[in-house]
C-alpha cells in the first residue's frame, strides 16, 4: 500500500508542476500531459509493482528543477533585454 501511495503522490505532483509551468512556458506542457496520461493509465490499469518508480521519481524531480529554474529566471529578469 505504501508504494501505491507514493506513486499516486508523484503523479499528482507531476500534474501540479505541469500546471504551474504554464505560468512561465507552454513548451513542455503537451509532452508532460501525455507522459502523465501514460503513468496514470499504467497505475490505474496495471500492477503498481510493474511501475518503474525510480524513473517516475527522476521525471518528477527533473521537472521540479526545471520549474524552479523558470521561476528564478522570471524573478531575476533580464538585464539587457
Amino acid at each position: 500500500m505504501e508504494l501505491r501511495k507514493e506513486i499516486s503522490e508523484l503523479i499528482d505532483k507531476y500534474m501540479s508542476i505541469r500546471d504551474k509551468m504554464l505560468d512561465y512556458t507552454d513548451g513542455h506542457h503537451d509532452a508532460m500531459h501525455w507522459d502523465i496520461i501514460g503513468w496514470s493509465e499504467e497505475f490505474e490499469y496495471g500492477d503498481e509493482e510493474d511501475i518503474d518508480i525510480a524513473t517516475l521519481r527522476q521525471v518528477v524531480e527533473g521537472h521540479q528543477k526545471l520549474l524552479d529554474a523558470l521561476v528564478l529566471i522570471d524573478n531575476v529578469g533580464y538585464t539587457y533585454c
